[in-house]
């Protein structure tokens, strides 16, 4: 991992292959769990009929806005720098609906994702007033192009959008820094805060 004060914010959609083990950090959404639950039968009655591998575990899933790259052993600064980007970061709770499904990334490594219409806006609002936050600690942040999606399952089989029927939808009223084990399908939560003005 680069210094501490050159961290990037990225888009996962175009990652590439990634290391078998080692840790990334980034700030995320997650659902609520009676969406979670939702969210979590669906995907495992979908993957199993799109030749899907195995879909998420219920506790990692997520919507990412900004990360911080990876690196093998996570450093604690990294962890304390992003804390305090959390707690200065500014915003009112909104409403997302996830409302259609589709393939999302490089063929060779594609996910089937939820995207939704509305929120979406407000996603990028807040991941925008993150790197703001960042770049007040003193971080280089790369603003790069971004589509709020939350992962279900990975995927070579392409699939078209698809419009779902009953959307998934919830009050977005935290943010959440969330740290990744790589290949352990394990996350923990370093930091979370309640979304204000």
């Amino acid at each position: 991992m680069r210094d501490q004060r050159q961290y990037e914010l990225f888009d996962p959609a175009g990652l590439g292959r990634r290391p078998r083990r080692g840790h990334t950090l980034f700030f995320g959404l997650r659902p609520p769990p009676a969406q979670v639950r939702s969210i979590r039968r669906y995907a495992l009655h979908h993957a199993r009929k799109h030749n899907g591998n195995r879909a998420l575990a219920p506790q990692n899933l997520h919507v990412t806005l900004a990360g911080f790259g990876e690196a093998e052993i996570m450093p604690p600064e990294a962890i304390a720098i992003a804390r305090s980007a959390g707690a200065a970061v500014k915003a009112e709770p909104f409403e997302v609906a996830f409302d259609r499904v589709q393939s999302f990334g490089s063929p060779a490594n594609a996910a089937i994702v939820l995207r939704c219409a509305e929120g979406a806006l407000e996603i990028k609002a807040l991941r925008m007033a993150i790197a703001d936050a960042l770049e007040r600690q003193g971080m280089q942040v790369r603003r790069t192009d971004f589509t709020p999606h939350l992962t279900l399952w990975y995927s070579r089989e392409r699939l078209g959008e698809e419009v779902l029927a009953r959307p998934f939808r919830w009050t977005v009223d935290r943010l959440w820094l969330i740290h990744s084990f790589i290949g352990q399908s394990r996350h923990e939560w370093p930091g979370q805060w309640e979304l204000h003005n």
